[in-house]
């Protein structure tokens, strides 16, 4: 049946009023929603119940929702009625309904019931309000109101990602946060880039922070923050909610012992707080930096700044790997993009294929140039490595079982590395996912 009636003006009241509206119960096309504080799926029990609860629904554009509804009312009310909604989104389909009200509760079975037609046909935050009416099947001219639910309904671009073989596999539901901010920071738009140029352009917005603390998405999102480990599967799974996949890369330190006793390098180093981060988290350490030039002529030497001040540092291990940073990707169209949330660096186009997930190979020298060129040489401000500087051997040293750093050798500028050193790769990092 259509929704051909409305309420008229000054109706009567219903002898009962809508309770619970549910739309992401077990068969629904809702997209699955998690809640970073309790841990639990949003539509485990209805988004909106009357006078307490108002939670966040969420569909893939252009989806024609179903939903699940309880009624309140007196057992005298049992009875068989017509019921359907007027709308600012949608109308909700008028059905036949028998409703027995419980003794106790008051309330009715779940009825079920279809909207009139599709949610918009684009991303978007919606706030949406049905004004709900019964009329007794035998009266039709009546239309007293059974009360009004109001909603925060999200539309995303795409259902949930998922990931290509052999990536790591994602989940088929998201935190709901994640949900309401994309599809307010994508909000019209229609293609992979420019979802994941406004994910990145607004992600400051969300308030998180880098540098913090947590083990995992759930506690980023509680703590306010975390470290690019955690960062980068969030930005993923921002992408996930409109059905964008991103490729996570991590770039490990390759920690190289040469011949003539130096190691390039030790560290990556970086001189900024990050996202919604004033300064560095990490305490302050005395840095020996060497702005002037590298590689540095056998017996030679250039002069060192010195200076004790707050700056991440991320160590390698020597002959293998340890920590580095984190970091997606976005092939589209043939073309790569590089997205970095930690510190809020724009698409960079990377004039490179996609890195492989083999931290066994470590990739420098040439093969890195357009990585290190296009991102590298503006992001991370030193390489710490063992350095000789004339007589004298700068020696980093950090105790790795411990996680102790004990000394900062030379920290040279990124930008200064070249893509060969004394007939080596001037740079090399491991790729891992």
């Amino acid at each position: 049946m259509s929704s051909a009636l409305s309420p008229v003006a000054n109706p009567p009241s219903a002898p009962f009023k809508v309770h619970s509206v549910h739309f992401d119960f077990p068969g629904s096309q809702a997209v699955k929603l998690k809640d970073p504080a309790t841990d639990q799926f949003v539509g485990a029990a209805p988004e909106w119940v009357q006078g307490s609860r108002n939670a966040l629904a969420a569909y893939v554009r252009a989806t024609r929702p179903e939903l699940r509804v309880v009624f309140q009312g007196p057992a005298t009310a049992n009875g068989h009625y017509v019921v359907g909604a007027t709308g600012t989104l949608f109308q909700i389909e008028e059905r036949a309904v028998s409703l027995a009200f419980d003794a106790i509760t008051g309330l009715s079975s779940p009825e079920a019931f279809r909207a009139d037609t599709g949610v918009p046909d684009q991303i978007g935050l919606h706030d949406a309000e049905l004004d709900w009416y019964v009329r007794d099947a035998s009266a039709p001219a009546q239309c007293p109101t059974a009360g009004t639910s109001t909603h925060r309904i999200a539309t995303s671009w795409r259902p949930l990602a998922t990931a290509p073989p052999p990536e790591m596999a994602l989940e088929d539901w998201v935190y709901y946060p994640l949900m309401e901010w994309t599809c307010q920071w994508a909000a019209g738009l229609n293609d992979e880039k420019s979802i994941c140029d406004a994910i990145i352009s607004n992600v400051a917005g969300s308030g998180l922070r880098y540098g913090e603390l947590a083990r995992d998405v759930r506690e980023m999102l509680l703590n306010g923050g975390g470290m690019c480990g955690i960062w980068y599967r969030l930005f993923q799974q921002m992408a996930q909610c409109q059905g964008v996949f991103l490729y996570p890369r991590s770039y490990r330190v390759d920690w190289r012992q040469l011949p003539n006793g130096e190691e390039h390098w030790c560290a990556i180093v970086i001189c900024v707080g990050g996202l919604n981060q004033p300064a560095p988290t990490h305490p302050p350490s005395t840095f020996h930096d060497n702005d002037n030039g590298f590689p540095i002529p056998a017996g030679a030497s250039v002069a060192i700044s010195t200076r004790t001040e707050r700056r991440y540092r991320f160590w390698g291990l020597p002959g293998f790997w340890y920590d580095g940073h984190c970091i997606n990707f976005l092939v589209h169209d043939g073309r790569l993009y590089l997205y970095d949330a930690c510190f809020g660096v724009r698409p960079i186009e990377i004039h490179a294929p996609l890195p492989v997930d083999n931290l066994a190979n470590p990739q420098g020298g040439v093969d890195l140039a357009p990585f290190k060129v296009a991102y590298l040489d503006g992001t991370i401000d030193y390489m710490l490595g063992s350095i000789q500087n004339g007589v004298a051997l700068l020696q980093s040293i950090f105790v790795h079982a411990l996680n102790l750093p004990v000394a900062n050798g030379m920290t040279v500028r990124t930008v200064n590395i070249p893509p060969v050193v004394n007939g080596r790769d001037g740079l090399t990092f491991r790729w891992g996912g």
